[in-house]
């Protein structure tokens, strides 16, 4: 997601003021003796920013590095898959589960 595609999906959302609409009174304090010098109710700064023009670098960039997590992943699993499956022919499957905290 792109810094673009953030600001404009956060510009979609409500202000702050909107989701509470009643003040609830937990604390037991008075309305005219809370600290009412908090910020001002103002709208949130907007930044402009211009869409490329061309997102095909952005979607293969991606694309590449979703293939390379893919690949060492792969390759990570059947690394550890191909040492168990040799030390099970080396070693039989009981000395395996007896190394692995079974069979005591």
């Amino acid at each position: 997601m792109s810094a673009v595609s953030i600001l404009e999906f956060t510009s979609t959302l409500r202000r702050t003021t909107e989701w509470a609409t009643s003040t609830d009174n937990d604390w037991g304090l008075e309305a005219a003796s809370a600290d009412s010098r908090g910020m001002p109710d103002t709208e949130p700064a907007t930044i402009p920013l211009k869409r490329s023009s061309s997102r095909v670098a952005e979607d293969v960039t991606a694309a590449m590095a979703l293939l390379a997590m893919g690949v060492a992943s792969v390759s990570f699993i059947g690394y550890f898959a191909a040492n168990f499956y040799a030390s099970m022919i080396q070693h039989g499957p009981f000395q395996i589960i007896r190394a692995l905290g079974g069979l005591h």
